[in-house]
C-alpha cells in the first residue's frame, strides 16, 4: 500500500466523510491529521522491534593505530544487533557492548585481552575497539537501519516524502497504529481500534523474531563479567 491508499482506507473505515486525493503538501486538517498519524504510526512500529525488513550487515577494515570507526550512516539510533560482531580475518567474536566501567579497566591496563580478542563499545557514534587494531583485519556486523519508508523508485527514506511512498514494514500494521492516532486526534473513541493494532503487532513481532544466539561450543557464558565471558572457538572453513 502507498500512503495515499494507507490514509484512504483509514479516512474510510472511520467514516469521516472526507475521503483525501492527497496527502504530501495536502493543507486540508483531514489530510494533515492522517499524515501525522501514518508518521507517528510508523516511527512507533520501527522502533518497537528489531525488524528483518530493517536489518543490514556492515563492514569496515580496521586500520593499524586507529581504535574508533564511523558507524553507518542510516544506523538508528546506534542499534547494533547483540553477538553480531565478528573479526571476519580471525574468525573470533567481539566481546561487548562493554560498560564504562568495565572499558576503563580495560584502558588503565587492569584487564587484558587474551588471543586475537576484541572488545567493542559505541563512544561519541564512534564504534571504538580494544585493544586497538595493529593490522589491517576485516570486521562485520548486524545493525538496524532508520529507512523503513521507500520511494516509487525504490529507494530508501528516513519518512514519508510522496503519496506514492510505501513501507518496507508491514503496511496493514501501519494503517491500524495510524487509525487509533487519528481517531484520537478527531476526539472519537479509540480504545477498541487501539487494542485491535496492539495484538496485531504483537503477532507481527513474533512472526519476525530471529532464532537464538548461536554458539560454538557447549560451554553458554551465563555470567556478565567479560572477564569470565567464554570465546567461542574460530569457525574452521
Amino acid at each position: 500500500m502507498t500512503l495515499l491508499s494507507i490514509a484512504q482506507n483509514i479516512a474510510q473505515d472511520t467514516k469521516d466523510g472526507q475521503i483525501p486525493t492527497s496527502i504530501v503538501g495536502n493543507n486540508n486538517s483531514t489530510a494533515v491529521q492522517l499524515f501525522s498519524s501514518i508518521k507517528r504510526a510508523t516511527k512507533y512500529i520501527a522502533r518497537s522491534h528489531d525488524w528483518q525488513a530493517l536489518t543490514s550487515t556492515h563492514t569496515f577494515n580496521t586500520a593499524n593505530g586507529v581504535s574508533g570507526y564511523d558507524l553507518p550512516s542510516d544506523i538508528s539510533g546506534n542499534k547494533i544487533i547483540n553477538n553480531s560482531i565478528y573479526n571476519d580475518t580471525t574468525r573470533w567474536k567481539f566481546q561487548g557492548p562493554q560498560s564504562d566501567a568495565t572499558w576503563q579497566l580495560y584502558t588503565k591496563g587492569m584487564l587484558k585481552a587474551v588471543g586475537p580478542m576484541y572488545f567493542w563499545q559505541i563512544r561519541q557514534k564512534k564504534f571504538e575497539i580494544l585493544p586497538v587494531p595493529t593490522a589491517v583485519e576485516s570486521v562485520s556486523y548486524r545493525y538496524i537501519q532508520n529507512t523503513p519508508i521507500e520511494s516509487a523508485l525504490f529507494v530508501r527514506q528516513t519518512d514519508w516524502l510522496a503519496d506514492t511512498d510505501t513501507s518496507v514494514l508491514d503496511e496493514f500494521s501501519i494503517e491500524l497504529e495510524a487509525r487509533w492516532r487519528y481517531l484520537q486526534f478527531k476526539g472519537k473513541p479509540y480504545a477498541e481500534a487501539k487494542l485491535e493494532a496492539d495484538e496485531d503487532l504483537r503477532e507481527r513481532i513474533a512472526q519476525d523474531k530471529a532464532p537464538g544466539d548461536v554458539y560454538m561450543n557447549t560451554t553458554i557464558p551465563t555470567n556478565g563479567n567479560p572477564m569470565y565471558y567464554y570465546q567461542p572457538l574460530p569457525i574452521i572453513p
